[in-house]
């Protein structure tokens, strides 16, 4: 990659492994309590990039032995200090090391308010987006999709692939379906001819570990798409146990959704060339910008996002991951980033 390209950009697709419940912040009337993230204009879930860019920061720190270390401040080394680079880095953000050569700190940003040094990072995250979304129906398992949403993707469906009507179309692996199919309550006919899952596996550049579900998809409407999605999200119910009786607390019963395991995501992640930026490093009481050196380029930081990604297959993303929810599994990383 030469040095005057800006910028690297990077789709990644996930793999819910457990149900993920990103949520808004607060309870809300209706027939959940907690509710999670979503478009605003099409209603459609979604995981915001601060979330993922949150989450990700957390792993890399991990991965990299930048979560907690030790830092001594005075000159006989007496006084220790615990820090991390995780997170906001304290009040203050003074807990983050700040240093040129910290794989957190210059892939994910950071800001030291005393000292008032800050950094906006060299990776970009996006919002990870619904592209295929698991429904049951008389014939097992499927994966539904849209035009809308594949052409946001980057595939635009050609004219005999279109559907007419309240239909939808169906890959040749699901058989022949001459009344229809079911997606949970949801009754459709089909179309003829079978969705061309070669064509949108091809232009999408799909990685290997959803080739499973490539003969289980399903083509339904862009108006049809939400309700599809939004009738068949995960709802679970809990309630606060009294630790003194160990028995439900009265009035304590609350519900939550999330988006099901199986969901596939997609998002981008830009990463920008650190050969564009200087750096601003601290030396005594003043702060100086200085460049960075040759061998930092888009490999290094894309390695640096990579080694935290990998981590949401084991530590999620988003709430109650102490309750079965939240792995990502983020597919196609490449080899030894981790």
């Amino acid at each position: 990659m030469s040095v005057q390209n800006p910028y690297l950009r990077k789709i990644y697709y996930g793999l819910a492994l457990d149900p993920i419940h990103v949520g808004t912040g607060g309870y809300r009337l209706g027939e959940v309590d907690l509710t999670i993230v979503r478009e605003p204009g099409s209603n459609l879930p979604k995981i915001p990039g601060s979330s993922l860019a949150g989450s990700a920061r957390a792993y890399t720190a991990m991965a990299t032995n930048r979560y907690r270390r030790e830092k001594r401040y005075d000159a006989d080394d007496q006084k220790i200090r615990y820090i991390s680079c995780a997170g906001k880095g304290g009040e203050d953000g003074s807990e983050h090391c700040g240093e040129i050569d910290c794989p957190v700190c210059t892939t994910y940003g950071f800001t030291i308010g005393p000292q008032n040094r800050s950094f906006h990072g060299l990776a970009q995250f996006y919002d990870a987006q619904i592209l295929f979304f698991p429904v049951h129906s008389m014939v097992g398992p499927v994966w539904v999709t849209s035009p809308q949403v594949l052409a946001e993707a980057g595939y635009a469906l050609p004219p005999e692939q279109e559907l007419t009507g309240d239909t939808l179309r169906v890959a040749a692996g699901l058989g022949s379906l001459e009344q229809g199919l079911n997606l949970g309550w949801l009754f459709l006919k089909v179309e003829d001819g079978d969705l061309d899952t070669a064509a949108i596996w091809s232009a999408l550049g799909l990685p290997d570990d959803l080739a499973r579900i490539r003969e289980r998809l399903v083509l339904v409407p862009d108006h049809i798409f939400p309700i599809v999605v939004d009738s068949n999200l995960e709802v679970r119910t809990s309630v606060s146990i009294d630790p003194a009786t160990g028995a439900a607390e009265e009035g304590a019963l609350f519900t939550y959704e999330a988006m099901p395991r199986g969901t596939v995501l997609r998002f981008p992640i830009v990463y920008h060339n650190p050969q564009h930026y200087l750096f601003p490093v601290r030396e005594g009481d003043e702060t100086k910008p200085v460049p960075f050196p040759a061998e930092r380029d888009f490999a290094w930081v894309q390695g640096n996002v990579e080694k935290g990604l990998r981590l949401m297959e084991y530590l999620g993303v988003g709430g109650m991951s102490t309750r079965g929810f939240g792995r990502l599994r983020v597919l196609g990383l490449e080899e030894g980033g981790a």
